[in-house]
């Protein structure tokens, strides 16, 4: 399916390809009962890491539905969302391309937790629902330097803010 306005196909404006190197996501800081949900995910060549779950924002959804539909597909949750919390650019490598992605990242207040519906690439992943400390301590993924560290101490900035 094309964009009517640049006849681009849409995906390509926001999960970043070889033409148009960007990715738009929003982060999921999704809280229930005191717990903060964190996945557990063997990704390829990084080894075993820690990370907030993130859901790519399709061509024709707000950022608030974005983050309801990764709080549904990635963990199974229903809820609401509190607020805005903060925003994170970084690259990384889609074969032999360099994509720019930013992460938009929001609260959510989690009210019930059913079945993940995940992407296939995301099945294997492990939900884990933690205190905000050891939330904090995986996320740091100190045992793996290819994880995404910076997201522990987001964490810390956000939740003891």
């Amino acid at each position: 399916m094309s964009n009517n306005f640049t006849g681009l196909p849409e995906n390509s404006l926001l999960i970043g390809d070889g033409k148009y190197p960007y990715h738009l996501s929003v982060g999921i800081v999704a809280v229930k009962d005191g717990k903060v949900a964190v996945l557990k995910r063997n990704m390829e060549g990084k080894g075993e890491i820690y990370l907030l779950p993130k859901e790519t924002v399709q061509a024709d959804e707000t950022f608030r539905q974005a983050a309801l539909r990764g709080l549904k597909e990635e963990l199974g949750g229903k809820g609401k969302l509190i607020s805005f919390v903060g925003s994170r650019p970084y690259q990384f490598m889609r074969g032999d391309v360099e994509i720019k992605k930013t992460v938009i990242y929001f609260l959510l207040e989690v009210s019930e937790i059913g079945e993940r519906m995940p992407e296939e690439n995301e099945k294997d992943d492990e939900v884990l629902w933690v205190d905000k400390k050891e939330a904090i301590e995986l996320l740091s993924n100190k045992d793996n330097p290819e994880g995404f560290g910076w997201e522990g101490e987001f964490l810390s900035e956000i939740l003891n803010s």
